[in-house]
């Protein structure tokens, strides 16, 4: 029996820095095992994540609820959302969504500093999982890929120097920078890390300006990264009220962890053709199923848009800037 050729499938990718503007919580559930009663995701080594599951999720009900102002029904998905997003959890059909969702890897996160308020802190481990998912995106000939992999390698270069600062304005004597509460001595100042920083980031139009990343730019050794990075996390010890007596609710004591606003996640969004039966279909190509994603979520010419992530909406938490990169 022949074989036939398989057909190569279009797929757009388009890279994305995640940029919370307020204290964000993409929470696990309840754990006994984490200092927080609900803390936020983490990948295999404990760093902050967020799952593709949660990142699709807010996109599909986002999608749904600004298309229901068209069709004044919540509950139906249009055609155009079951193309990108695929059938809802528990209907059984024979087709997936088009669209895929890498999680959002952390890159780095403002750290607090007794000089200059705060700094951006990564690490050789953070670094290197951000070149591999450029490589990955490299091999799918995604555009102006391969100048940000080169860049991630000078950056990957200095690793002898760590702990390495993109400049002294952060120093409180030379070479000794004190954060979150912890003292980093010997660190090593270096303008070509502020360089790498500015090219990594070039044309994304972040919330902040890229020059305060770049000069607040710190590389730490991955154990004390870690250990930075996770007390950076924030704790918020909320209660329920008895609003009859004005006093706390029995058991209604817990803490909550949130991801600090101006982290710097980046993800993926990728564009398959779509899987529906011809006879629901009406042609859509990848490039025009994701600028109708586009087009829903309000975004800019360039693909930038506002999305809400994680949990407490109504306090205003989780309201994240999606940044082309």
């Amino acid at each position: 029996m022949e074989t036939q050729p398989q057909q190569n499938i279009t797929l757009i990718c388009k890279p994305y820095i995640l940029f919370p503007l307020t204290p964000l919580h993409a929470g696990t559930g309840r754990t006994l095992m984490a200092a927080a009663d609900l803390p936020v995701q983490k990948d295999t080594f404990g760093y902050p994540v967020l799952w593709g599951n949660s990142l699709k999720g807010a996109l599909r009900s986002t999608f749904r609820r600004r298309k229901s102002a068209q069709t004044n029904n919540m509950q139906k998905p249009t055609i155009i959302e079951k193309a990108i997003f695929g059938p809802d959890i528990g209907i059984t059909e024979d087709y997936a969504s088009a669209i895929t969702i890498l999680e959002a890897r952390l890159f780095a996160l403002p750290v607090r500093s007794l000089r200059g308020v705060y700094a951006y802190v990564t690490t050789p481990h953070l670094l290197k999982r951000t070149k591999t998912l450029l490589e990955y995106l490299a091999s799918l000939n995604a555009p102006n890929v391969s100048q940000k992999i080169q860049t991630i390698n000078h950056m990957l270069e200095k690793e002898e120097k760590i702990p390495i600062a993109s400049s002294n304005e952060l120093f409180i004597t030379s070479g000794t920078l004190v954060l979150a509460e912890e003292t980093i001595t010997n660190v090593t100042s270096d303008a070509d890390l502020a360089s790498d920083i500015k090219n990594l980031l070039e044309k994304v139009n972040l919330p902040i300006n890229i020059e305060d990343i770049s000069k607040r730019f710190v590389i730490i050794d991955d154990n004390r990264g870690k250990q930075l990075i996770r007390k950076s996390l924030l704790l918020l010890t909320r209660t329920a009220l008895d609003y009859r007596t004005k006093t706390v609710r029995a058991r209604a004591l817990w803490t909550e962890e949130y991801v600090p606003e101006m982290s710097l996640f980046y993800t993926t969004i990728m564009m398959g053709e779509s899987k529906l039966k011809k006879e629901q279909e009406t042609p859509h190509t990848p490039n025009q199923l994701l600028n109708k994603l586009l087009e829903t979520l309000n975004s800019d010419q360039n693909g930038n848009f506002y999305l809400i992530l994680g949990g407490h909406e109504t306090i205003g938490k989780g309201i994240v800037k999606f940044c082309t990169w």
